[in-house]
């Protein structure tokens, strides 16, 4: 049974990208979708889709969330671009040998000044509200294979008048390959338009593929990962990212840097990460900054709450 269903989960993956790519044309619209919430895979150039072993999988890959032990609650806030900024509330728990979990996302457009026909300024409003509903679902089909899902419902709003929903799927695994090995992958936002009045785009399907490994141990103490990922976007080029990240598990810390091959900024270019963790046995603060050549930086924080 065990191998008919991990069979049937490798098939159904590999449907829903013929499926979802068939016609995809080169644009794409519900940039919540888009964009990575989690300080953690952030500073690592959110190469992530195989390291995903807490609640930032929501994210990366929803099978990582069967590596949860306790129940956890997480709050992320990222200051964007201008005057943009997304933030999340996430909380997954484990349950009758599987993990559930539920996450609250907005996006802020920023201001919209409105002037009349002479020049006058007559009103400032909302340029964009958006608002995602996310509920996943991961189980452990065995030792070294997770699998996991997640239905995602949003709601957008651009300039307060024009209103648009969408909702998506996603689904991953995670192949424990070697002890120190990881296989992760994930087909992201399979789902259909989001539809502003007449005018629609498709939604921002991706696929993820990549490794975690885990080159160096001390004692159980600490630990150096290092992550490769390989994006393939429905309005882009494939793209990499390269990721690092160090753990000292006895004091609670850790440090990443991260780099992204081919990040789409208006035009091809390149961009940097780094950030750290602070914790203690229950309470993890993560921060990452993250460089955006001459558009300046974006900056996130992180906190997660284990019980």
């Amino acid at each position: 049974m065990t191998k008919r269903l991990l069979i049937f989960s490798l098939l159904s993956l590999f449907l829903l990208i013929n499926v979802a790519y068939a016609g995809s044309p080169s644009t794409s619209g519900a940039i919540i979708m888009k964009q990575g919430i989690s300080a953690r895979a952030l500073g690592m150039g959110e190469a992530f889709v195989a390291v995903a072993d807490d609640i930032n999988a929501i994210n990366y890959n929803p099978a990582g969330l069967a590596y949860l032990k306790s129940s956890e609650i997480n709050f992320c806030y990222l200051k964007g671009l201008v005057d943009t900024n997304w933030g999340v509330i996430s909380f997954a728990m484990p349950f009758a040998g599987s993990t559930i979990g539920i996450s609250c996302f907005t996006l802020q457009g920023g201001l919209l000044e409105v002037y009349d026909g002479s020049g006058r300024l007559t009103n400032t409003i909302n340029a964009q509200s958006d608002y995602m509903a996310v509920f996943s679902y991961a189980l452990k089909v065995k030792e070294n294979f997770l699998l996991g899902f997640n239905v995602k419902g949003l709601s957008s709003t651009l300039g307060q008048s024009y209103n648009a929903a969408a909702y998506a799927f996603d689904a991953g695994f995670l192949y424990q390959m070697l002890k120190k090995l990881r296989l992760g992958f994930a087909v992201q936002n399979v789902g259909g338009e989001i539809k502003y009045i007449e005018v629609g785009d498709p939604l921002p399907l991706n696929i993820k593929a990549g490794f975690g490994w885990e080159f160096f141990t001390r004692k159980e103490l600490d630990n150096i990962t290092l992550a490769v990922d390989a994006n393939y976007p429905n309005d882009s080029i494939l793209r990499y990212n390269l990721g690092i990240e160090y753990q000292n598990i006895e004091m609670g810390a850790a440090i990443r840097m991260g780099y992204k091959f081919g990040e789409v900024l208006g035009c091809y270019t390149d961009g940097f990460s780094a950030g750290f963790r602070i914790s203690d046995r229950m309470v993890h603060l993560d921060y990452a900054f993250i460089l955006k050549g001459e558009m300046g930086f974006n900056q996130q924080i992180s906190l997660a709450i284990d019980f």
